[in-house]
C-alpha cells in the first residue's frame, strides 16, 4: 500500500502471499481483486476523457476557422458570411447535444438519481411509442402477452431507455419497428426489431463501448455520439438486468432487454451476470 502510494501506479501482492488458505491470504486475494477494480476504472476513466477531448475537439476547431474567416473576411463578403454563421450555429448546436448526452451518462451511473416505484411497463411503452411515432412519423407497433405489466424501477429512466432503443431503430430502418413485451414469472422482456441496415457481427461486442460508432460518418450525420447505448446499458444494470443485441447486415437488428419485476433492492445482492437467462433466444 505504500508502494501505491509513492509510486502511484497499481500493484498487486505476490502470488507466494495470497496463496495461502489462511486470514492473511484471503485478505491479500481480497486486496488484488480491489486493485483489479480500481485499476480498470481508472482506465476506463482516462479513456472516456480522451474520448470526449476528442468528440469536443472537432465542433471547437470548426467554430475557430470560422470565425477566424469572418475576422479576416467576412465583412466584406455576403455569403461568407452566411456560410460560416451556418457552421457555427450548427456546431454549438452538436456540441449542446454533446453536454446533454454526457450528462445524461453520469446521471444513470449515479444509483441515488434512481426513483423506484410500481408501474404498469405496458402502458409506459405504448404512450413512449406513440410519442415516437408523431415525432418521426414511423409506425412502431408494440405487442405484449400482458395488458398490464407491474414493474418496479424508475419509471423516467425505463422511458428513457425505450426512447434511446426507438430512436436507433428509427434512425437505421425505413420500414415498421416491432416492439414486444412479455412477462415470465418474475421477469419481463422488452424486445426492440428493425429491419434496417444491420450490424456486422465483430461490431456487436463493442456497442456498449462509450463512443464507439460503427459507422462515424453516418453517425455524425444522425447526430450520435455513441453514447446511446452506453446510457442505456446504465439503465438497465441499475434496474438488476440484461441488454442483449443481435443483428444480422441487410437483415436487421433486434436489441433484448431483460428486467427483473422488482427492484435491485428488494432483491439479493446478486451481481448482474449471476442472473439466470430466462428466455431462450429462439423466443
Amino acid at each position: 500500500m505504500q508502494l501505491i502510494q509513492q509510486s502511484g501506479t497499481f500493484r498487486k501482492l505476490d502470488e507466494d502471499f495470497v496463496s495461502n488458505d489462511d486470514e492473511l491470504g484471503r485478505l491479500g486475494r481480497t486486496f488484488n481483486e480491489m486493485i483489479g477494480k480500481l485499476e480498470d476504472t481508472f482506465i476506463r476513466q482516462k479513456q472516456f476523457v480522451a474520448d470526449a477531448s476528442h468528440e469536443l475537439r472537432t465542433p471547437l476547431t470548426i467554430i475557430e476557422s470560422y470565425a477566424h474567416l469572418l475576422q479576416r473576411w467576412g465583412m466584406s463578403d455576403p455569403e461568407l458570411r452566411k456560410e460560416a454563421l451556418e457552421a457555427i450555429r450548427s456546431e454549438t448546436g452538436r456540441l449542446q447535444s454533446l453536454v446533454r448526452s454526457l450528462m445524461q451518462l453520469a446521471d444513470t451511473e449515479q444509483e441515488e438519481r434512481y426513483r423506484v416505484k410500481p408501474f404498469d411497463l405496458v402502458e409506459l411503452v405504448r404512450a413512449t411509442a406513440r410519442d415516437m411515432e408523431r415525432s418521426f412519423h414511423r409506425e412502431i407497433a408494440v405487442h405484449a402477452n400482458r395488458e398490464l405489466i407491474r414493474i418496479n424501477g424508475d419509471p423516467e429512466k425505463i422511458k428513457q431507455l425505450v426512447i434511446l432503443l426507438l430512436d436507433n431503430a428509427i434512425k437505421y430502418s425505413s420500414d415498421p419497428v416491432r416492439v414486444r413485451l412479455t412477462e415470465r414469472e418474475d421477469r419481463v422482456r422488452l424486445r426492440i426489431r428493425d429491419r434496417g441496415i444491420g450490424i456486422e457481427p465483430d461490431e456487436i461486442p463493442r456497442l456498449f463501448d462509450r463512443f464507439y460508432r460503427v459507422d462515424k460518418a453516418r453517425a455524425r450525420k444522425t447526430g450520435g455520439f455513441g453514447l446511446g447505448l452506453a446510457i442505456a446499458q446504465n439503465i438497465v444494470r441499475r434496474h438488476g438486468g440484461q441488454i442483449n443485441i443481435a443483428s444480422r447486415p441487410g437483415f436487421g437488428t433486434t436489441v433484448t432487454v431483460t428486467l427483473p419485476k422488482r427492484s435491485p433492492a428488494d432483491q439479493d445482492d446478486r451481481s448482474v451476470d449471476q442472473f439466470p437467462q430466462v428466455f431462450s433466444s429462439s423466443e
